[in-house]
């Protein structure tokens, strides 16, 4: 699913990516690491294949974050709160 996540964030921001040389994805979840920053498909599982040859043309290199220094991102994965503690619907 993570790894879907690159995918879909590249491609639907492509068209200020594309003027870029290369991107660099951090991510939290360390086994996505490895296969985004080789290059070589033959070492990669079939199934990954398809999507590591979609983010191909952005060059992109991984490297791993721990989440509790990805702030933002985590802030905004959260459901907002209401003022007294409980989860707005």
């Amino acid at each position: 699913m993570p790894r879907l996540a690159g995918v879909w964030a590249c491609e639907s921001f492509d068209k200020y990516l594309k003027s870029l040389d290369s991107i660099n994805l951090n991510s939290d979840h360390k086994p996505l690491i490895p296969p985004l920053n080789t290059k070589d498909l033959s070492e990669t599982p079939l199934r990954c294949q398809r999507l590591l040859t979609r983010l191909m043309r952005y060059d992109p290199s991984a490297e791993y974050r721990q989440r509790k220094s990805m702030v933002t991102s985590d802030t905004l994965s959260r459901s907002p709160q209401a003022e007294n503690g409980e989860q707005s619907a």
